[in-house]
């Protein structure tokens, strides 16, 4: 009996026998669960702290407030090193190898004025970042939606041409100033009705079938939708845009019905119109013999204009003060319709003024 309980004491205490499969299996399980060596990347050409202050040696870090690297330097995005510069205000990566926004928008707030033209950016990834930017220059890229640029809500000038933009396009910017959407495929241009400073529209070269709603834009003073398919105007398109100097509408769609409500319902709600193109259309024929010129002219009623030219007649040699008084107006008529200047202040018109056009209009039509 003690015998045999000392033999099932070793037997309980000796180790169990392992099997050759049991122990192969560890090795089996480690070596299929290593992973395959990753692919190695290029690593991204980035704008680095050192590289910015050896352009400027003789600067200190604190007052560097713009930036540009050399053209075609292959530069994909800017390392977090350039946090340090707390100035950095203003960056020029135009014609570089920007493919990714998001290594762009890591600048956070610093930026206020950045310009990214001609690369191949196609999403405007993480732009919430950048919501101090003022001025955004994305033009010649390869954007097809504009997700996100609604974060960007201090932004005054957009400028978004020869993208891949198409169809609808949603622009909810309430302090826009300038938008420039030209060279896209776009049919329609929605939420600029929170844009009441909205100055400028460039939206050429597109495929508007008709002028996007402009009624909560009464600041608007330039406005060119050349080269689309607009047809079909109707009478109070643009009746909140009093202030309108510039009207583009060359190459459009534009019938002989669409150019007699131009003249005789959209132009005299325009009291400031200086310059109006519509060469190019269907009834361009008929326009260029219209010889209008802007309200404040003295002129006849735009009823009574000639659609027809009239034969060249010989006039008489003209005195010394007939001369002038063409010359004058010549000039008068130069000076309205030259291209509108942000900073030039409003022209005020006195008594004076107007009695010596009327003069000087009035002295040159006898002469006719």
């Amino acid at each position: 009996m003690g015998r045999r309980r000392r033999r099932r004491k070793t037997t309980a205490s000796s180790p169990a026998p392992t099997s050759p499969s049991s122990t192969n299996t560890p090795t089996t399980n480690t070596t299929t669960s290593k992973a395959k060596p990753d692919i190695l990347e290029t690593p991204k050409r980035l704008i680095t702290l050192d590289e910015v202050l050896a352009r400027f040696p003789d600067t200190e870090p604190k007052d560097i407030r713009s930036y540009k690297p050399s053209a075609n330097a292959g530069v994909q995005g800017v390392d977090l090193s350039l946090l340090d510069l707390d100035k950095l205000r203003r960056m020029d990566l135009s014609r570089q190898a920007v493919d990714d926004f998001a290594l762009v928008a890591r600048m956070g707030k610093r930026l206020r004025w950045l310009n990214l033209a001609h690369n191949s950016i196609t999403a405007l990834t993480d732009a919430k970042k950048l919501k101090k930017v003022n001025v955004l220059n994305v033009s010649n890229n390869k954007l097809a939606s504009l997700s996100g640029l609604s974060s960007m809500y201090n932004l005054n000038a957009l400028i978004l041409s020869n993208n891949e933009l198409a169809g609808e396009v949603f622009v909810h910017l309430r302090r826009l100033d300038t938008l420039v959407i030209s060279h896209n495929a776009l049919t329609k241009l929605e939420g600029l009705n929170i844009s009441v400073d909205l100055d400028k529209i460039s939206a050429s070269h597109n495929k508007f079938t008709a002028i996007p709603d402009l009624s909560e834009n009464p600041m608007l003073k330039e406005l060119r939708l050349g080269h689309n398919e607009i047809s079909g105007l109707k009478p109070d398109v643009l009746v909140a845009c009093r202030g309108l100097r510039i009207l583009e509408l060359g190459h459009n769609k534009l019938t002989a019905d669409d150019v007699a409500t131009l003249i005789d319902a959209i132009l005299p709600a325009l009291p400031e119109i200086e310059s109006i193109n519509i060469r190019g259309n269907p009834a361009s024929k008929a326009a260029t013999r219209m010889s209008w010129l802007p309200p404040s002219l003295p002129q006849r009623p735009r009823s009574a204009l000639p659609t027809v030219a009239r034969p060249r007649q010989q006039k008489p040699p003209r005195s010394s003060s007939q001369s002038a008084a063409v010359a004058s107006i010549c000039l008068a008529t130069t000076l309205r319709r030259r291209p509108p200047s942000r900073h030039r202040p409003a022209r005020v018109k006195t008594a004076r003024a107007r009695t010596s056009r009327a003069a000087v209009v009035g002295e040159a039509q006898a002469w006719r």
